[in-house]
């Protein structure tokens, strides 16, 4: 194994060439793998990020997930390739970790990006969920897993997820006691305007139960208000959070409805790809109906960043939303996804 550290977030040459080459590691693969550990931790910077609802300085990446990667790599490799061996590159923004040989042939791109569990002949993937959870409480982008003929690389980010209004908002939350899934349901309240029980389910990995038990506490701190009963309840921010959220804008409406008066706190949420999915919508279509309207291939990319942020904001619902895997599933525009549009600027969001 080599691991280079690389001053900047592109590798250059010549006059400008800055690659820090560290010792080869080398021995039977506990050696390595021990070895490895210790040479890449003792490199790794400790930023101020937020754990809870707290900054502290950590490790710029999740322990697990960067050692997941590490270790994929030592014990999945093709051995029969010779030549070079396993690459580790510590860029400024992000960690590359290329391992000689190509994904099995009983596995491909689109399960390991499923998260779903997975055991082969060689235990590839089985880690990945965990690394992908711990990456996204981080606060983290997704890991990225780019398969060639020659190698995979496994690349994870080291910069926040956090907007400046998410700064803002966290820093209002510091001097309250906040369990990480009451700390994620507040933030995604202030994100998306709304949380309900199953998109905290998705974000934290919650059962319903503890799911309806972690927004109930946050109501009867009067942290969130309630809307709605049964499967179509919801929740809004209280009025303290909320005023403080957007103190220029008054009382949010609290139709489920996008208003004028939250437009231009949706807009600073709404991705472009998301305005892009909602206004390619016309009528009940599939997914890949959507894909080909907004020119897209990938469907993990598809669904990562457009399908399931707009279903999370409630702007786009399933036509079968008890059997989400359905091959009849159709998506369509709701009454909120159309009086968004109908209020948004034409231009960019």
């Amino acid at each position: 194994m080599q691991v280079f550290r690389v001053v900047g977030t592109e590798r250059r040459l010549g006059a400008t060439h800055n690659v820090e080459e560290r010792p080869r590691i080398e021995g039977n693969l506990p050696e390595v793998w021990q070895d490895a550990v210790s040479v890449i931790g003792g490199l790794m910077r400790q930023p101020s990020r937020l754990v809870g609802n707290r900054f502290q300085a950590v490790s710029e990446y999740p322990r697990f997930s960067w050692q997941e990667a590490l270790l994929n790599a030592i014990a999945h490799r093709d051995y029969s390739v010779q030549g070079y061996g396993i690459e580790v590159w510590l860029f400024d923004d992000r960690m590359e970790v290329v391992s000689p040989c190509g994904l099995l042939p009983e596995l491909n791109l689109q399960e390991l990006l499923s998260r779903k569990r997975l055991h082969c002949s060689r235990n590839q993937g089985e880690g990945i969920p965990r690394m992908f959870a711990e990456m996204e409480d981080a606060l983290l982008p997704a890991p990225r897993i780019e398969p060639t003929a020659r190698n995979v690389s496994v690349v994870l980010g080291n910069t926040t997820t956090l907007t400046e209004a998410d700064r803002s908002f966290v820093e209002r939350l510091a001097s309250e006691e906040l369990s990480q899934e009451e700390f994620r349901a507040l933030l995604q309240a202030h994100r998306n305007l709304q949380v309900d029980n199953a998109s905290l389910r998705q974000l934290m990995g919650l059962d319903t139960l503890a799911a309806s038990q972690v927004l109930r506490r946050l109501r009867d701190r009067s942290m969130l208000e309630l809307h709605g009963a049964g499967s179509q309840s919801y929740y809004t921010l209280g009025p303290a959070l909320l005023a403080g959220d957007r103190p220029d804008q008054g009382k949010l409406a609290l139709d489920r409805g996008v208003t004028e008066h939250v437009t231009a706190h949706v807009a600073e949420h709404v991705t472009e790809q998301v305005l892009q999915l909602l206004r390619a919508c016309r009528g009940e279509q599939s997914r890949a109906e959507l894909m080909d309207a907004v020119g897209l291939t990938h469907r993990e990319h598809f669904r990562e960043a457009y399908l399931v942020p707009a279903l999370a904001m409630d702007y786009l619902e399933m036509t079968i939303p008890d059997k989400p895997k359905s091959s009849r599933q159709k998506y369509r525009l709701t009454p909120a996804g159309h009086t968004f549009l109908n209020t948004f600027p034409t231009e960019q969001p």
